[in-house]
């Protein structure tokens, strides 16, 4: 699969810096062989034994000494289109005093055997054919419903192997995602609210399998209320969301889009899961987030979305009145 990142492991060398005076003509150029690269990152390739898929694994660890209790930890999923932003933005904030200290850990599918399939790893249940006939995302021969499996991914096999780098605070740590990310994130939230502490949800895929997450809340607040647990929770969402108004696409395509909108009713899912958790937050307005970014579509939303993010996960001073 293509990749919007490609990191390297810091101990690749660097390629020397070419001083032009001028544009140089296509043909001079010669590609390199190796990847870009962030300070501060490794990565590296995981083959799961829970699921039998491949993982690539992006870690950015802070470059000062831990805290006693470990550094908190973000697993930002997507990671071949996040990673790079979140490192990026949690090391300059970070060193200038407006966050704490965290390792971003990015997850995305990889390149060994059987590479990971985002459909089948952000679900915990099987698509309906209905849906399937009108989100073109999914084929009939599209998996579902490993989001289970996944999440013990993250648990069992994922993050004992960051904590081999540098020590986690397993009282804090953080989950990211976007779209059908955004909704594996709130979904386990649901169904496992002591898998972390903040569970942060981008434009989540609330419609998937006639809302079914939505029969999950009244489980989910027995068993915070039994258990004692305060999850934090940030819901995002652009305005313009299921506006088929902002459409780009020619013709036939514009059509299917608007009618992918229509039945996705992403603005008004995430505020009908904000208005239904309405009441478990109530007592501790700070646990919850919910937002609709004014200027943005799905697909602009989280680079509007990234600082609100960071400050309710790890803000400090001023920042930390998201939290």
């Amino acid at each position: 699969m293509a990749r919007f990142i490609r990191i390297a492991m810091l101990a690749a060398a660097a390629a020397p810096v070419v001083l032009l005076s001028g544009p140089a003509p296509a043909q001079q150029i010669k590609p390199i062989a190796v990847g870009a690269t962030l300070d501060y990152t490794r990565q590296f390739d995981l083959h799961s034994k829970i699921n039998g898929e491949s993982y690539r694994i992006q870690m950015s660890i802070p470059a000062g000494p831990p805290p006693s209790a470990g550094y908190p930890v973000i697993y930002v999923l997507d990671g071949n289109i996040f990673f790079g932003t979140f490192a990026g933005a949690m090391r300059r904030r970070a060193l200038a005093g407006e966050l704490d200290e965290a390792i971003v850990v990015g997850i995305e599918d990889g390149e060994g055997p059987n590479s990971a399939i985002r459909t089948l790893d952000c679900t915990y249940v099987r698509l309906p054919l209905r849906d399937r006939t009108i989100m073109k995302e999914f084929t009939p021969q599209s998996k579902t419903g490993g989001g289970e499996e996944f999440l013990r991914v993250i648990q069992a096999e994922i993050e004992p192997t960051v904590a081999a780098f540098a020590p986690i605070d397993q009282h804090r740590k953080a989950i990211f995602g976007w779209s059908l990310a955004g909704l594996f994130v709130v979904r386990t939230m649901l169904a496992h609210p002591e898998a972390f502490e903040t569970y942060l949800a981008t434009s989540p895929s609330l419609w998937f399998a006639d809302r079914e997450a939505f029969g999950r809340v009244a489980a989910f607040e027995r068993n915070v209320a039994l258990k004692g647990l305060h999850p934090r929770l940030f819901i995002g969402v652009g305005k313009y969301e299921q506006d088929p108004s902002v459409n780009y696409f020619p013709g036939e395509l514009h059509d299917i889009w608007a009618g992918e909108l229509s039945h996705a009713r992403m603005v008004d899912n995430a505020r009908d899961m904000h208005s239904a958790l309405a009441p478990l937050f109530r007592s501790r307005p700070n646990d919850e987030f919910f937002r609709i970014f004014q200027d943005d579509t799905h697909a602009s939303v989280n680079w509007n979305a990234i600082n609100p993010v960071l400050n309710f996960s790890f803000g400090r001073g001023v920042f930390a009145e998201e939290r």
